[in-house]
């Protein structure tokens, strides 16, 4: 199978009546796109990858290893790297609001002003 970080060898059993149909990738797939996807998005938010591993179990039903993780993740980590050492520009145009709220009487009714 071709996955986002390569060649993955699979050993799918088979049965004498051909019923068997595996959970995450169906018969015949050679390609399972947004998994990978998936992974990176959980290690983004902070997921180790151990965690990563057991959700994975939790909502497909199945289980993989923390080291299939790690693989998919490594993927990454020269853009990680590259966005960190990114060159930044030498100005930046921030806007800053600032008020003070005061009570404000207004045709008979008194209510919060920013001033």
């Amino acid at each position: 199978m071709l996955t986002d970080s390569g060649k993955l060898e699979l050993a799918i059993p088979r049965d004498r009546q051909g019923r068997f149909d595996p959970v995450l990738i169906g018969k015949y797939r050679r390609r399972f796109a947004g998994f990978d996807d998936r992974i990176i998005a959980l290690y983004s938010r902070g997921m180790s990858t151990r965690e990563i591993a057991q959700h994975i179990g939790e909502l497909y039903g199945t289980e993989i290893s923390p080291d299939l993780v790690s693989a998919v993740t490594d993927t990454v980590l020269e853009e990680v790297a590259a966005w960190q050492s990114r060159g930044l520009d030498s100005t930046y145009a921030v806007v800053f609001f600032d008020a003070l709220r005061v009570k404000i009487r207004n045709e008979g009714l008194v209510s919060n002003r920013a001033v």
